[in-house]
């Protein structure tokens, strides 16, 4: 056999094994793909804002940084603090003194710090702090849902109907505070949830109706549980990756016992050749020895051997154990029990190897199909001749056929011989 034909045999006897590995790969690539991606996206989100609004800020306030105009340079940065993703703005100079400072360094989702400098020469230091778009966006949608919601009932003052909004809105574990008041700033309702400080963003929104106020809410949303569940992903991919390795390298060690199983397999039948047979044939099983526990009269023995000669004779068609004792004339437990004595195997297991033995030398010495041959030799469906045959031979009708195929001698090489 060559060695791409060993190859192509080993996969195809181990297929199962080869996908399993292959499926798995693959999803855990994806799986660590996936958990990278969702982990980092947020901070590219946050690194593209931030170096978008340092170009703004140069833009808006170079010329004062640059002519020292501390006067001017306020007026400059004020706008850019009311933005809604900047949670804090801080311009520094040379020596680290701070120009202008808003917001707190507080509940920002990132960090950044760049300078400011004119050939090579650093005049000042712009530091930015992004807070996370995602939690803005909520806190938005949020609270807008509940100045809908609420809108009529404070309209009426109907205070239970604004409780009961309150409770329904506040079983979202990242909210740490609903507050609703009045237009007089009386509290109507309130909820309020523990959460680390510095992962709190506040909105503040104003109950209108045709420009009139009517209240007002006071939402406070956290992004603890963001945070926590991303830095449970990255753990998970880091996990990943290490699983990963490991099948890398444990794949050398799962083709190495293919390649065993395989020498262990196919030795087999090189060693002991199809046409040597392994059933016991009714002339050999004269001379076989009965154990002395048990009594059988020759009258019995003749009949479990007539039973023996027409299985070997009839195995192409349908052999049933009550059908075969009706035949002989014998009880069909008693067949069954002096059958294993005499023979050392079970009745209907003899039967299979018998067509099994019959299937496998047909499969060598013919070019009849599979379906076929399983037909021909007493087998009601496929999937049964299939399952037996594995299990007696220890491989499959298409592995088996193949490999006889491959050690089949060649034509030039009988040429030679002769």
């Amino acid at each position: 056999m060559t060695k791409i034909s060993r190859i192509k045999l080993v996969i195809t006897n181990n297929r199962f094994l080869f996908f399993s590995l292959f499926f798995a790969i693959v999803l855990l690539c994806v799986f660590i793909f996936s958990t990278f991606y969702y982990a980092n996206r947020n901070n590219s989100l946050h690194e593209e804002s931030a170096s978008r609004y340092h170009e703004l800020i140069r833009s808006a306030a170079g010329f004062s940084i640059i002519a020292g105009d501390d006067v001017d340079l306020p007026g400059k940065l004020a706008p850019f603090c009311s933005e809604r993703e900047i949670g804090y703005l801080k311009v520094t100079d040379q020596e680290g003194r701070a120009i202008f400072e808003c917001g707190e360094n507080s509940h920002v989702a990132y960090h950044s710090r760049e300078p400011f400098a004119i050939e090579s020469s650093v005049l000042a230091w712009i530091e930015l702090g992004i807070i996370d778009v995602n939690l803005l966006n909520k806190i938005d949608k949020l609270s807008n849902s509940i100045l809908r919601s609420n809108l009529a009932d404070l309209w009426n003052y109907n205070i239970s109907s604004i409780k009961k909004n309150t409770d329904f809105y506040f079983r979202d574990r990242d909210l740490a505070e609903i507050t609703i008041k009045d237009a007089k700033g009386y509290v109507i309702s309130r909820r309020t949830r523990t959460f680390p400080e510095e992962t709190l963003v506040s909105v503040r929104k104003q109950f209108r109706f045709n420009d009139r106020p009517l209240g007002e809410l006071t939402l406070t949303l956290s992004n603890a549980n963001t945070k926590k569940h991303r830095q449970t992903v990255l753990t998970l991919s880091r996990i990943s990756i290490f699983v990963c390795l490991a099948l890398i390298i444990y794949i050398p060690f799962v083709i190495m016992r293919i390649n065993a199983n395989y020498r262990h397999t196919y030795s087999r039948f090189r060693a002991r050749p199809l046409q040597s047979g392994f059933m016991r044939s009714p002339a050999a099983l004269q001379n076989s020895t009965i154990d002395g526990s048990w009594k059988m009269s020759s009258s019995t023995e003749k009949k479990i051997r007539d039973a023996i000669s027409y299985i070997h004779n009839n195995y192409d068609r349908e052999i049933s154990r009550e059908g075969l004792a009706e035949l002989v004339q014998i009880n069909a437990d008693n067949l069954g029990r002096y059958f294993k004595l005499l023979t050392g195997e079970k009745l209907m297991d003899y039967i299979n190897r018998l067509r099994i033995e019959k299937a496998a030398s047909e499969i060598v010495n013919s070019e009849k199909t599979i379906i076929h041959i399983a037909y021909e030799c007493g087998f009601e469906n496929t999937s049964t001749f299939y399952r037996l045959f594995s299990k007696f031979m220890k491989i499959s009708p298409m592995d088996f056929r193949r490999f006889h195929e491959s050690h089949q001698p060649s034509d030039t090489g009988s040429e030679k011989g002769a």
